[in-house]
Parts: C-alpha cells; sequence; structure tokens
C-alpha cells in the first residue's frame, strides 16, 4: 500500500491517460493538476484517505470519461464542469 500525498508533478506528464492509485493510503488533497497534461481520461483513486473538495480543475479535463472518488473523506460539491464535459459517463463520489 502507498501513503502520503499524490504528487502534484503526476498531472504534468503529457502523455498521461489513465491514473489508478485505488485501494492504497494516500493522504492530502487531490491534486488540483492532475489534467494538467490534457489527455486524462480516466482518474480512479477511490478507497484512499484523500481530504478536502474535488478540485474545479478536474470539471475542466475535456478528455475526462470516467471519475472513481468513493471512498475517501472529500467534502464541499461536485464541480459543475463535469455537465459541460462531452465525454464525461461515469461518476461515484459515494462513502465520502
Amino acid at each position: 500500500s502507498f501513503t502520503g500525498n499524490l504528487p502534484h508533478q503526476l498531472g504534468r506528464a503529457s502523455s498521461l491517460y489513465w491514473v489508478d492509485v485505488s485501494a492504497n493510503q494516500f493522504t492530502g488533497p487531490i491534486p488540483p493538476d492532475l489534467c494538467a497534461g490534457g489527455k486524462l481520461f480516466k482518474l480512479m483513486v477511490f478507497s484512499n484517505r484523500f481530504t478536502g473538495p474535488i478540485p474545479e480543475s478536474l470539471g475542466r479535463c475535456k478528455a475526462l470519461w470516467r471519475l472513481r472518488m468513493q471512498d475517501n473523506q472529500l467534502i464541499g460539491s461536485i464541480p459543475s464542469g463535469f455537465g459541460l464535459l462531452r465525454n464525461f459517463t461515469y461518476l461515484d463520489v459515494s462513502g465520502n
């Protein structure tokens, strides 16, 4: 099991399409720049200990198709930008 914060630099990889760090012990906020490379279509961060709000910037990930964030300690609201994403078909934020 991995622990600690998820590195902010991860999202700057220009060819990053899929991130799956589920079922670990990551803590802290979800990095706001996970979609900085512009190609991220699948993000799975469920069953960790992430805290804080869902980053607004994820609602601007044009390629995002699937997002699983359940079973963390997230708070706040779901960014309205998700409603504008053309390919977005799956969101699970249960258990927060």
